[in-house]
């Protein structure tokens, strides 16, 4: 379905391409005309809603016209598709969940990614149009779908991905006034029916996430509307939505944070929060009815929270109630709850209490802020200060029905900076602690707190999301062989966590927003610097995060060589040019000078770096740091400097709204200027027509005329040269999404083959969370190419900044994610298609990446003698285990010899010694044989005679017979 088709003419070609006359399309083709000016035809099969006529108005350079067509398909020109991620949301409810052993399911930005974990390829799953961020997830019982709720400006969503096929087959709409979900839940079995959880405040205000589930009650304030919302997701209906407070006293300041399904029965569902634990029934035609009456529930509480529910009076003085962090369903249909205040309370299926759980006594506060079950009728907790517990059932003692198994605390591969009040020592790619950095190496780093976990299907692994923003792992395998805790009683030094070693899932990841991000042109590697107080390099063709180090100052900007050799690093303090070498960032030059630089930039043949410096801007040369040019003229902070392609111009923008172009050939003299006091600059690019000379277009200074794209606080792309502007593309809200407050651009960079300006937008009067994202306009257009290409997440901090070959996009963005898009060419495409395959002459041929890395001689010489070391230590080890050798095959041989000699005497001995004897058994053997055979010969002798006689006798006896 194409739905949008964008032509390119030039008045002088109007009437000469096939399909066109008097700037009239005529058939059902359309031609597109690549960089080079040849038309490629794309056939359609639609018929055209509106025909648009050229105008000849427009001045002698390529314009972009759009047309309109009833279809809906082929995607456009140009297109982003999200490739990976690095960076993951930590104020998602329920933000990670395993599909199978070999996939994890979590939220980074406005997508939902799918991680293989042995291959490190990821799919996303992106949210609707329109959204402002992503609330909650759930997924079902088999692992096959997972619900998303999703922030939106009027009315929430729901979306239900099949995680097979990582498609949405379903988007349910919440009730009017619900603008985000907190919690979701599918019900056992087959999974059809589906619960939301949300809170709206009488105000029209709206809790988020995290606030909703980690908010203290005494600062609940007024009470909100809480609703329970159900559908019949594969009807895509609601069924049902009932209003949980409705029946509570005001004064008991109820607030439901959580809900889930029984696991043994898919029709009864748990509600828990502060000052509340509902069970309801799903009926068959999905009504939502209550378990018990909520009067005598609450006469049913634990005496330190019980009210007087007859005389509806709550004294000043009243307990202070209690607030359940979280719940779940036993094999047994029983629900367990954890507190704030670290105790465990169990009720039965109907919402009733039953008893508190006295299993650990060291559980303090947060002791049981996450519960998911475990095998064997058991369950696992996280609390607030990262210890793990696991219980297991305890057949032993009907009183205490679960007892603790064990308790370990999960270490992270690396310590995270902890604040400004100490910071860790840096770290390697592979999360390990390395020696280089220039933090504090001794500084204490405070617990990692887990703000959301999931058990892999064998039990063998926890995925965990920490509130310093990393994915880690957690084996739970090992975890086995950890010491047990003792059954009843003990000493406090037993129950005491043990360590137990987690790992990366990902990678290293910012932890907060990132503020500033460079590409460079030889190495595969992006460079990013974040309020974390570090700077890392990104490999997005190895998917690694290849070096971080952390900085006890924060980061303002970076930029990198186009060798991806050196590094511009703005401080608070200074500017620093550095050596990107293979385990560490070492610092070449200082420039206290240039304070809180919030802008640097290299030229674009590496000879030269521009850094901005208050209201000036500074030029230095690259490699011997002598400074140029100091370029004056802004009354107020420079944010935005750029190079053209040959590095002839520099264009500067700043927050006074004037752009201003240098001459970077001659004495540095400004060469154009706009100003708009009623604006500022943010971000801007430059696009220079090359080909101007030959057409005899544009000049200046007999140089072609540099094009500056600029943005800011205003709803607009304005276009300026020659110290005029000359048009501007205003921002529109998609006619998609619900989006009805004005979108406002914050950054902008420039594919320079494929001609397309590439903005971040954001739209702040919806939402205190801004929504961030990309479009795509191509130059000269006043239409996007697409509303919304790719949704990233948060307001992107940082310019999108693209690769020379505009082939790959990268942004970032204060959710401290790192996007890394494919930029899809269509025209390319086609022209590649058409010409047999061939993307071009040698000429035009990708260089391949460079591979080489930066060391110091110092390093080198150091490897080099640990090299000359290991190589003697080798010959060492070879003279040693040869000596060795040879000394036991000597060994061997004499204790060989030693043995066949002892036992060969051993044998002649034994001979000797029962030889007489031997002899005289054989003599008395030979003695008794010849005895018995004579015997044998006197018996058969005998044998013989007798029978002769006794024959003879009977011959005798007859013949008498016959006589007779």
């Amino acid at each position: 379905t194409l739905k949008y088709l964008y032509l390119l003419f030039s008045p002088d070609s109007i009437g000469e391409s096939p399909g066109v006359q008097d700037g009239i399309l005529l058939h059902h083709s359309a031609y597109v005309l690549n960089t080079e000016g040849h038309p490629y035809a794309i056939p359609t099969t639609s018929e055209w809603s509106r025909v648009v006529t050229l105008e000849q108005s427009i001045e002698p350079r390529y314009d972009w016209m759009v047309v309109n067509t009833k279809q809906v398909d082929e995607s456009l020109e140009v297109s982003l598709h999200p490739r990976y991620a690095f960076g993951i949301r930590t104020d998602v409810n329920n933000g990670v969940h395993f599909v199978d052993d070999q996939h994890v399911a979590y939220a980074a930005g406005n997508n939902i990614t799918q991680l293989h974990v042995d291959q490190r390829t990821q799919t996303f799953m992106p949210a609707t149009k329109g959204a402002l961020g992503i609330c909650c997830t759930g997924i079902s019982a088999e692992r096959r779908y997972l619900a998303v709720g999703e922030r939106h400006s009027e009315q929430a969503v729901v979306s239900v991905f099949d995680l097979a096929s990582s498609k949405r087959v379903k988007t349910l709409r919440t009730e009017c006034g619900v603008k985000d979900v907190d919690c979701m839940a599918f019900s056992g079995g087959e999974g059809k029916c589906l619960v939301a959880l949300s809170k709206v405040h009488p105000d029209g205000s709206q809790l988020s996430p995290a606030e909703g589930h980690h908010q203290p009650m005494e600062e609940c304030g007024t009470r909100p509307d809480c609703r329970l919302s159900c559908w019949d997701w594969d009807q895509g209906r609601m069924t049902a939505s009932v209003r949980l407070l409705d029946s509570y006293p005001s004064e008991l300041r109820a607030v439901p944070a959580c809900v889930s399904f029984s696991v043994s029965d898919g029709i009864k569902l748990c509600t828990t929060g502060v000052n509340f634990v509902a069970v309801h029934h799903v009926s068959p035609a999905g009504e939502l009815t209550a378990a018990i009456p909520v009067q005598e529930q609450l006469k049913c509480l634990p005496a330190e929270h019980q009210y007087s529910m007859g005389e509806q009076n709550f004294p000043s003085d009243a307990p202070s109630g209690f607030e359940v962090t979280s719940h779940l369903w036993t094999v047994a249909g029983d629900i367990i709850c954890g507190t704030s205040d670290g105790k465990l309370l169990l009720f039965d299926e109907y919402g009733m209490f039953k008893q508190s759980l006295i299993i650990d006594p060291t559980a303090t506060n947060g002791a049981y802020r996450i519960m998911v079950p475990w095998s064997k009728g058991g369950f696992l907790t996280a609390s607030d200060d990262g210890i793990v517990r696991t219980f297991r059932k305890n057949s032993d003692d009907p009183e205490q029905p679960y007892r603790l198994s064990r308790i370990f605390s999960v270490d992270p591969p690396g310590k995270h900076p902890s604040g400004s009040e100490s910071q860790p020592e840096s770290l390697s790619a592979d999360g390990l602690s390395s020696p280089h950095g220039e933090a504090n190496a001794t500084s204490k780093a405070r617990s990692t707190k887990l703000l959301s976990i999931s058990l892999s299907p064998s039990e063998d692994c926890l995925a965990a999301i920490t509130d310093r923003g990393q994915l880690i792992s957690i084996p739970l395998r090992s975890a086995k062989r950890l010491r047990e805790a003792p059954l009843k009683g003990g000493r406090e030094e037993e129950y005491l966590p043990e360590k137990q070693p987690a790992k990366w899932m990902l990678c290293s990841l910012h932890a907060g927003p990132v503020l500033g991000m460079d590409v460079c042109v030889r190495r595969p590697i992006v460079a990013t610097c974040g309020a974390d107080h570090t700077v890392r390099l990104w490999n997005f063709w190895k998917r690694r995060c290849e070096l971080e180090q952390h900085f006890m100052e924060e980061a303002f900007s970076i930029a990198l060589h186009p060798s991806g050799l050196q590094a511009l690093v703005g401080f608070v303090d200074r500017l620093r040019l550095m050596d990107v070498l293979k385990d560490e960032l070492k610092t070449y030059k200082d420039f206290p000078q240039i304070k809180s630089c919030r802008e640097c930039r290299f030229s674009t043949g590496g000879h030269l770096f521009a850094a901005a410096s208050g209201n000036n801007v500074e030029v230095y040369k690259t490699f011997t740091c002598e400074r140029v040019y100091q370029l004056k003229g802004h009354n107020n902070k420079v944010r935005a400097i750029c190079w053209n392609w040959d590095d002839t111009r520099l264009v500067s923008g700043g927050m006074d709204g004037a752009v201003y172009e240098y001459d970077m050939v001659g004495s540095g003299q400004r060469l154009s200027d706009w100003v708009n006091k009623s604006s500022f600059v943010s971000s801007a690019a430059v696009w220079t027509d090359t080909s101007a000379v030959s057409k005899k277009g544009l000049l200046q200074n007999g140089l072609p005329v540099t094009r500056v794209y600029a943005v800011g606080n205003k709803s607009s792309i304005r276009e300026v040269y020659s110290s005029q502007l000359q048009g501007s593309i205003d921002a529109k809200p998609s006619c998609d999404d619900d989006v009805t407050g004005p979108v406002y651009f914050g950054q902008i960079c420039l594919g320079e083959s494929t001609k397309t300006l590439f903005v971040s937008t954001s739209s702040p009067e919806d939402s205190e969370v801004l929504g961030g994202a990309i479009r795509c306009y191509r130059l000269l257009s006043e239409e996007s190419s697409d509303n919304d290409t790719g949704v990233v997440g948060d307001e992107v901090a940082s310019a999108p900044t693209s690769r020379p070959d505009a082939m790959m996009l990268f942004t970032c963005g204060e959710d401290g994610c790192v996007y890394v898009f494919e930029i899809r060419n269509k025209s390319r495409l086609l022209s590649i298609r058409q010409s047999g395959g061939a993307e071009g002459s040698e000429e035009d041929e990708e260089l391949p990446y460079s591979e080489e890395v930066l060391m110091t001689k110092t390093a080198l010489d150091e490897k080099q003698h640990q090299r000359k070391d290991l190589r003697r230590q080798v010959e060492e080890l070879a003279n040693q285990t040869d000596y060795q050798l040879r000394h036991r095959d000597s060994y061997h041989a004499e204790r060989i010899a030693a043995l066949q000699g002892k036992f060969e005497k051993s044998l002649q001995e034994q001979r000797d010694k029962y030889g007489s004897v031997y002899e005289m058994l054989r003599e008395e053997k030979d003695g008794v044989q010849g005895e018995y055979e004579r015997k044998i010969r006197d018996l058969l002798e005998t044998q013989k005679s007798e029978l002769q006689e006794q024959e003879i006798a009977y011959q005798e006896k007859i013949v008498a017979q016959v006589t007779k």
